[in-house]
């Protein structure tokens, strides 16, 4: 199946990244809950519109396997139908899912995977506890490029990789740097360009009502 991004948030978290082509305008106007790029589209059959969809699973501690040295996390496909009328939308779950192993960790800790993304026809996962962002293949998952990431996102056919979003501070508050505002922008080659997002950060901050540290 081709893949190409459609990002979905319900209540403002993401949940679903799917691989399709094009718009459909209905989850604007019916699913307020509901946020679509602009450049999807599904698949039309009898009960609606198919979108090919997956959700991947960030166990936090609980991700050590049993086997020495190795973490996991769970991959699960499927797909979102949005009936022709825009006032239903049921999921359908592929039948297996997707066990995925690294050996890689910091500090006892690994496979923690906080992002789902189609970029340049393949599909990304990020571990916030390692910063290595994954190519998932298959049932397996290929190290590609390593930052201390906490999000990713495609634009302009860009991966861009952000972190925490807010200055680094001690533990009474007080601000040690603002490293964790730099964003890194990773080309189709695995290229990579560094931003300052302090100003970004602070903009998503004060329109928010939200002041530092918070």
């Amino acid at each position: 199946e081709s893949m190409s991004p459609l990002r979905i948030s319900v209540g403002g978290l993401p949940v679903l990244a799917s691989m399709t082509k094009g718009a459909d305008p209905r989850f604007r106007l019916r699913w307020r809950a509901i946020v679509v790029s602009s450049a999807c589209v599904g698949f039309k059959n009898p009960e609606g519109v198919r979108y090919r969809i997956g959700v991947i699973a960030d166990l936090d501690t609980q991700s050590r396997g049993s086997a020495e040295h190795t973490w996991f996390s769970y991959l699960k496909k499927g797909y979102l139908v949005l009936s022709d009328s825009g006032d239903s939308v049921t999921v359908e779950w592929d039948k297996d899912e997707s066990m995925l192993q690294s050996h890689l960790a910091e500090k006892g800790r690994g496979m923690e995977l906080s992002e789902l993304v189609v970029f340049n026809g393949k599909l990304y996962t990020v571990d916030d506890r390692t910063g290595v962002v994954y190519q998932i293949e298959g049932n397996k998952v290929v190290p590609w490029v390593s930052f201390k990431a906490e999000w990713l996102a495609v634009k302009d056919e860009h991966l861009y990789v952000g972190g925490l979003g807010k200055e680094w501070t001690t533990t009474t508050g007080e601000v040690v740097n603002e490293n964790p505002e730099w964003v890194k922008v990773v080309g189709y080659k695995g290229d990579v360009g560094h931003e300052n997002w302090v100003a970004n950060y602070n903009a998503l901050r004060a329109a928010a009502g939200i002041r530092p540290p918070g």
